[in-house]
């Protein structure tokens, strides 16, 4: 069971990273940046973890809060107990074990790779 949850923890930062880069992106077009700003994520603390079936698999929804730095070129900007609310699926091919960010789109899911 720890496994699942230092997993789940490792997996929940990643796909916080993936949903701030997005963010970072759109931000850098609207204010048209050259580059995406750099984000670091930590402090990532989950406060609710419950397992659940996503299309059949062992899943977990988690919540918590992280922080967060965003690197412009001319300044940085820190931000501090940001919540998160998000879905895990554990993935497994042969021996290997990832984690998938599942997204609720009306009665279906949206599975994306977490590298």
């Amino acid at each position: 069971m720890w496994r699942a949850l230092l997993g789940s923890r490792i997996g929940a930062e990643k796909a916080i990273a993936i949903s701030v880069n997005q963010t970072g992106e759109q931000i850098s077009q609207q204010l048209q940046l050259s580059a995406p700003p750099k984000v670091t994520i930590d402090r990532v603390k989950v406060v609710d973890q419950s397992p659940l079936k996503i299309q059949g698999i062992e899943a977990y929804h988690l919540k918590g809060s992280y922080d967060f730095t965003l690197k412009l070129p001319q300044r940085q900007a820190k931000q501090t107990e940001n919540p998160f609310d998000v879905y895990l699926q554990r993935k497994t091919e042969g021996k290997t074990q990832t984690w998938q960010l599942a997204q609720q789109r009306g009665e279906d899911w949206s599975l994306s790779a977490i590298k």
